[in-house]
């Protein structure tokens, strides 16, 4: 089997000619990029492209995640022997490092099982920055303020004591 990475998936392809694309889609279009170690890193309930191209027409395939088994997908491939399908990684999956095996039927018949190492990541929140900037901002507004008004007060006394 021989690796490589394209557009942010990782490409493996057997000596069967069968090829497995894995990466993940941004709604864009866009591929994230498979990190240089070929560990693919993802969020919880982030969709992850799977692209099968060399199988037995009409047979099925599965796609599994491990630590914990779950089958993410499950699916019949197509009359030309490919199938391009989205699954989604359950939100209960825990953050750390998981396996990722994709299983068809080759072309001679054989069972073909791949897989791959993916690590769910905790996605950080930025309420709490977003929050400091608001606030440093409006205390900033506040107190930038308060010389104009005092000096507004100023003026006003200085204009009652003419009068």
């Amino acid at each position: 089997m021989t690796t490589s990475q394209d557009n942010g998936q990782l490409v493996m392809k057997l000596p069967n000619d069968v090829e497995i694309r894995v990466g993940t889609k941004s709604p864009d279009g866009q591929s994230a990029q498979v990190g240089p170690d070929g560990i693919l890193r993802v969020f919880r309930e982030s969709k992850v492209a799977i692209e099968l191209g060399g199988f037995v027409p009409g047979t099925t395939f599965t796609i599994f995640m491990f630590s914990t088994p779950v089958e993410l997908g499950r699916g019949t491939i197509g009359a030309d022997g490919n199938v391009s399908q989205f699954v989604a990684l359950p939100g209960s999956a825990a953050v750390g490092s998981h396996t990722l095996q994709v299983n068809a039927v080759g072309p001679g018949g054989e069972l073909v099982s791949v897989s791959m190492g993916i690590r769910v990541e905790k996605k950080q929140s930025n309420t709490a920055v977003a929050l400091l900037a608001i606030s440093v901002a409006i205390l900033l507004a506040l107190l930038s303020g308060r010389p104009i008004f005092k000096r507004r007060r100023l003026a006003l006394r200085k204009q009652s004591s003419e009068d």
